[in-house]
């Protein structure tokens, strides 16, 4: 699955994400697109998922808009060692998500 990290993901979670394509924000050069915007880009150039841990963009967009997932890391603090324990949710979570939808992991 083709992977996008927000740029609110810390970058170096890509690399201890395995079994899928990951790029973050700023590999597209896309550090500073507003969330809409970002996920217009992330459809267009084949993403498929979303992840990451602005809670708040349950309230900021409807994804049902975008063909793709968005997968919010439900996190108290968000760093790598943090995010890294959430690694096996979002291996499960990712095998039955559907487009246009959010989910928490």
């Amino acid at each position: 699955m083709k992977l996008l990290l927000d740029e609110c993901v810390p970058e170096d979670l890509k690399e201890f994400i395995t079994g899928h394509e990951v790029f973050t924000a700023a590999e597209m050069r896309w550090k500073g697109i507003k969330n809409g915007e970002l996920m217009r880009h992330a459809v267009e150039s084949g993403f498929e998922a979303f992840l990451t841990v602005d809670k708040n963009i349950r309230h900021q967009q409807n994804i049902s808009k975008f063909a793709l997932s968005g997968i919010i890391f439900d996190v108290r603090y968000n760093t790598l060692e943090i995010l890294r324990q959430k690694l096996p949710d979002l291996y499960t979570l990712l095998s039955s998500v559907e487009k246009g939808k959010l989910y928490s992991c």
